[in-house]
């Protein structure tokens, strides 16, 4: 599968298979892969959407049908339970493991989940220190890098 994708360049995929092809490229340890499909400029591809004009998201890859649709839109959640690694651990976001598997072309990501509990906020950039700042509510929450798992204490913890 990433072998493939990782040639090809670009999706082949519908209304399912996006979502579920680059869910699956994460969970393997495939984040490279995943990346490249997900920024990708070839004419199956968000980056041609939105070259085309889109503003939204199209119904199909080629434009026919709906141009307000959010058909493709599932893979949105690949970006905050892989790039940024917020995961759930208790329903609600009760408790929370952060995980993030940074694209290697990737230089820096932000963003964050709102829950009960109150904000959840990753941010990281390479080659700069702090590396990661990682924003937690008084909740159960671990923090797994580089073969290290470290406990978040509520507020702002930086490494």
């Amino acid at each position: 599968m990433n072998r493939e994708y990782k040639e090809r360049g670009a999706y082949d995929t519908g209304i399912f298979g996006t979502y579920i092809l680059t869910r699956m490229l994460f969970e393997h340890g495939f984040a490279d892969t995943a990346y490249q499909l997900l920024t990708s400029e070839a004419k199956v591809s968000f980056s041609h959407m939105r070259k085309a004009g889109a503003t939204t998201l199209w119904e199909s890859w080629d434009g026919h049908g709906s141009h307000d649709h959010h058909m493709f839109g599932a893979v949105t959640d690949c970006l905050f339970e892989y790039i940024l690694g917020i995961r759930e651990t208790a329903p609600g976001y009760g408790g929370i493991e952060i995980r993030p598997q940074i694209p290697s072309k990737l230089d820096f990501v932000k963003g964050h989940i709102t829950a009960d509990a109150g904000k959840i906020e990753v941010s990281y950039r390479r080659g700069q220190l702090p590396e990661w700042e990682i924003t937690v509510p008084d909740m159960e929450a671990v923090f797994y890098h580089e073969g290290k798992t470290i406990r978040l204490h509520a507020g702002v913890n930086v490494f």
